[in-house]
């Protein structure tokens, strides 16, 4: 318990919500959806290069969450890139997160498959830590 608080200590979370989400078919057919409820939660822990970004329903109804390895090569303060590939799915996922200290920051979730790629936009606040 104690470590698990240690770790969290050296993580940096936001909460995120959905502003919006495109589908892009085969045929390079656009489709937008707008309705949006779901609070996310970003974690990012620097340290051990990793990142986790799950709707706070999915966090709550289960451990299994994807965890992204975050790229060292592109990340920088004003953004990071991190990456979640599962070959049994054959589905890859990518974070752009662009933080700001003055105003939302950004964040830009990218799944795609052999057929098609969802593309979704949120904003995120930092949590404060006091």
């Amino acid at each position: 318990m104690v470590l698990l608080s240690c770790m969290q200590a050296y993580a940096d979370t936001y909460y995120c919500t959905q502003t919006a989400k495109v589908l892009i078919e085969p045929n390079n057919k656009v489709k937008k959806y707008y309705k949006f409820d779901d609070i996310y939660k970003l974690t990012i822990h620097k340290k051990e290069n990793t990142l986790i970004f799950a709707s706070l329903e999915d966090l709550n109804a289960t451990k299994d969450v994807s965890e992204f390895t975050i790229s060292l090569i592109s990340q920088s303060d004003e953004q990071i890139f991190a990456r979640f590939q599962t070959k049994e799915l054959l589905t890859d996922m990518k974070i752009n997160f662009y933080p700001s200290a003055s105003v939302d920051s950004k964040l830009v979730r990218t799944i795609s498959n052999e057929t098609y790629t969802f593309v979704e936009y949120f904003q995120c606040t930092k949590e404060e830590k006091y």
